[in-house]
């Protein structure tokens, strides 16, 4: 049985019900302030009171794919470790990640192809860092498989593990794969994960878990799309003690000049139990179903003094997104003396005085002191007098003070009162807000715009504040990517030469040109020209590096994404181009732009007129000489 959890584009959620397997989406990421709720019984106690008994309880409001949830316990109270904490999971699965597939180069990581006949054919392991190409951390594996002839052809690709593994305690593995650069044929037809105890999933005891053919004739499985598979390890004569080796294999490749990616990332094995640090309890999740819940039961417990006590809960609906604070977490009330018989005494010391966990202010000894008074004093000394977490105005006691409540205030002195100004810090009397995101370009570092006109924008970033925004490249739906980037407009900013159609880097050209800085988005054409002056066409990508509605400029691709030979107007290349009539638009030169034959053609033509040469004075000899 494979259950998978896909991303696909149009995150639509669906539950697809059919033999063995079920299949349902998630969408990319959870809300603002998290998704779910969490509660606490009992939610009050006497304060100094010993074996105390609290259970949290976290309820999934979404489908959650390979995400995790953690309690963090309050000040004063003890932290939380395998002692004290146990966590039950309804409806559901924990698990803990295997390998992040992070590591750069993929140690332990190999790829082959056995085949009957086989031609050029290897596997080629790498790590991919762009973030277009990872679903989870910082790395993904790449697996680049060729056959320029292959017949009865099997790819193996596999991790090897230095020792002997004892996985006997899990039940499931999960991972996430996706396929690339394969229009001709489904590259995981017929393939299958495996669980070996020899080295290279090369063992008699290997087991063997088919991916289902059904399963790939789903739209999930498009380019692109990376797709969550989970295996129950269904095997029950499987004792799994001593695992060397797993990955998948892909048999049946019968091909004359193949070449395809798959890419995995985030391995995960369950069930596993809590990761404990510091004062968090933090559980993985291979997935949690709508309405699911994680309990942590926090067990055997002495309170602390009286007072009201929150423990932050937060959660991510899945491994690519970060752990997100829940909009509201659960509280506990300690009633009592507080402190029990050995109050805080000093409540500006640095210390703990009654042995509690909480000092100074933090101790609820100290609620309401001269030293820890209750409400903020004031409002514009930079400092947080009430210890409540807000300094000045941005604690709500200063709501109504006139520091904090001028609605002609001008920060930035450009003449724009702060509750119209769109950048509140930095002066731009003009207000431009190029993307319309309500913030003003002179405090965005990010432009938006649809660069690949799919009808989603797409993201231009200014990571270091020099308003160059060519730093990073972001499409939030996967449907681009940036193939080269490199100043193509002579700027001294980096622009992006986009592949709109995902066929790839490897191609000649990519199809859009953007300069991001200057707001130019310009399509790019495959175009012969003669850029060196040798009398001989060269393949270029052409484009208008200035907006002006001509092309100017053009780059000559390398293979390296950050590099690109530039020449014209847009880079320091001869300028093949030439100004047609008195516009101010460049077009292609026609002196330039001629095509030339190469030395191929020369010799084709060559062995033609041989050949013809050849046959007539053949024909001529048997017209002389009949039989």
């Amino acid at each position: 049985m494979w259950c998978l959890f896909a991303k696909s584009k149009a995150q639509l959620r669906a539950l697809v019900l059919v033999p063995a397997f079920f299949l349902f989406s998630i969408a990319a990421a959870g809300a603002a302030d998290g998704s779910g709720s969490a509660t606490v019984a009992p939610n009050s106690v006497e304060a100094s009171s010993t074996g105390n008994n609290f259970d949290f309880t976290y309820t999934a409001s979404e489908d959650m794919g390979d995400g995790s949830v953690r309690m963090s316990t309050a000040a004063g109270w003890p932290n939380p470790t395998a002692n004290n904490t146990t966590v039950t999971v309804v409806n559901g699965l924990t698990g803990e990640v295997i390998d992040p597939l992070d590591a750069d180069p993929p140690t332990g990581w190999s790829g082959s192809i056995d085949a009957l006949v086989c031609v050029g054919c290897f596997v080629n392991m790498s790590t991919e860092t762009n973030a277009n190409a990872v679903y989870a951390g910082t790395g993904s594996l790449e697996a680049s498989i060729n056959l320029n002839v292959g017949v009865g052809s099997v790819a193996r690709i596999n991790f090897n593990f230095a020792q002997p593994q004892d996985w006997s305690g899990y039940t499931h593995i999960s991972f996430h794969i996706r396929k690339d650069a394969l229009a001709a044929l489904d590259l995981l037809a017929g393939a299958a994960f495996r669980l070996s105890e020899g080295a290279n999933l090369d063992s008699n005891q290997d087991e063997v878990y088919p991916f289902s053919a059904q399963l790939l004739n789903l739209q999930l499985f498009n380019q692109g799309d990376w797709v969550q598979v989970i295996v129950p390890l269904s095997n029950a004569t499987a004792n799994r003690d001593s695992v060397r080796s797993y990955g998948i294999t892909i048999p049946s490749l019968a091909s004359a000049s193949l070449v395809g990616n798959i890419r995995m990332d985030h391995v995960m094995a369950g069930p596993a139990g809590p990761v404990f640090s510091g004062n968090t309890a933090t559980q993985g999740l291979i997935y949690l179903d709508q309405g699911g819940t994680v309990t942590f039961h926090y067990d055997g417990i002495t309170a602390p003094g009286a007072g009201t006590y929150t423990f932050p809960f937060s959660q991510s609906v899945d491994a690519s997104g970060n752990l997100t604070a829940l909009a509201s977490s659960p509280q506990i009330t300690v009633t009592g003396s507080g402190g029990g018989a050995n109050p805080e005494t000093n409540c500006v010391d640095g210390a703990d005085n009654d042995g509690d966990g909480a000092s100074d202010c933090a101790d609820p000894d100290c609620a309401n002191t001269p030293a820890c008074p209750d409400d903020e004093t004031s409002c514009n000394n930079g400092s947080d007098d009430d210890h409540d977490g807000g300094i000045d105005c941005a604690d709500s006691d200063c709501a109504n003070n006139p520091a904090c409540s001028n609605p002609g205030g001008d920060d930035d002195g450009d003449g724009v009162d702060n509750d119209d100004d769109n950048c509140v810090t930095v002066p731009n009397p003009n207000q431009a807000d190029r993307d319309g995101d309500g913030i003003g370009d002179a405090c965005d570092n990010v432009i938006d715009e649809d660069a690949d006109s799919d009808g989603h924008d797409e993201q231009a970033v200014d990571e270091n504040g020099d308003q160059c925004y060519g730093d990073n490249y972001n499409d939030p739906d996967g449907s681009s990517n940036d193939c080269i980037r490199v100043d193509g407009s002579n700027d001294g900013c980096a622009d992006f030469f986009i592949d709109t159609d995902l066929s790839g880097c490897s191609q000649d050209c990519p199809e859009v040109f953007w300069d991001p800085t200057n707001d130019v988005l310009s399509p790019i054409t495959e175009t012969q020209l003669d850029v060196d002056g040798d009398g001989d066409t060269d393949m270029v990508c052409a484009y208008d590096a200035d907006g002006d509605g001509g092309d100017d400029s053009f780059v000559e691709p390398t293979g390296d994404p950050t590099r690109g030979n530039v020449g014209g107007v847009g880079g320091g290349l001869p300028n093949p181009f030439a100004v047609q009539g008195s516009g101010n638009g460049c077009q292609l030169s026609k002196q330039n732009s001629g095509a030339s034959m190469s030395w191929e053609y020369y010799v084709i033509l060559v062995l033609g007129i041989g050949t013809l040469l050849g046959w007539g004075l053949i024909l001529s000899h048997k017209k002389k000489n009949p039989k």
